[in-house]
């Protein structure tokens, strides 16, 4: 569909100056420099539409992981509570296999809910209820701690085989949520790197 004419330039001419070459030219850079900025207001209005919508999407995805988030928190706490439990109270009662699996069950589960915390940590920070903190971690140590449940399927490890104990305590936690809160209303997190 081909765009309109945004306006129209009327222009009076000196009745002592005839319209000749240059006259006409001038007229033409004028009416071309209404036309640019003409346009370049159009372009910005269009920007602008694009960057609202684009923050109206992130807003929209920040609510849905926000609300998944929660509604895989409340199963998974509800599940991984017995399950402690389990494992804490009937050690004697359980075959080695079956302890074995259940404790793999708990270690994923654990996991789980530590993804779904972060999530819900990065909603947060997203809306602005959180202040981001950061601080020096060993990326190595960490990296190595992160990547145990898979290596016994790649160098034989045991299942749960898992650092020595100094490698394990150079390894933090990678949040920590409410600790010195420094405005009502804001909470603060912890952000290793």
């Amino acid at each position: 569909m081909p765009r309109l004419p945004a306006g129209v330039i009327v222009a009076a001419l000196n009745p002592y100056r005839p319209l000749d070459v240059s006259y006409a030219g001038f007229l033409n850079l004028v009416a071309g420099q209404i036309a640019a900025s003409i346009a370049n207001a159009r372009a910005y209005q269009e920007e602008r539409k694009r960057a609202e919508a684009l923050a109206e999407i992130d807003r929209a995805k920040t609510a849905f992981f926000s609300n998944v988030s929660h509604e895989f928190r409340t199963p998974l706490t509800l599940m991984l509570g017995p399950l402690q439990d389990l494992l804490s109270r009937s050690q004697t009662h359980l075959s080695p296999t079956a302890a074995q699996q259940l404790e793999l069950v708990n270690r994923n589960g654990a996991r789980l809910l530590r993804l779904v915390n972060t999530l819900l940590d990065f909603s947060r920070i997203e809306a602005g209820r959180v202040k981001a903190v950061y601080q020096a971690t060993d990326v190595a140590a960490f990296t190595a701690c992160r990547g145990l449940p898979f290596r016994h399927r790649t160098s034989g490890l045991a299942p749960g085989g898992g650092l020595p104990g100094h490698e394990r305590n150079r390894v933090r936690r990678s949040r920590h949520v409410g600790e010195d809160r420094p405005e009502p209303g804001l909470q603060r997190i912890q952000i290793h790197v």
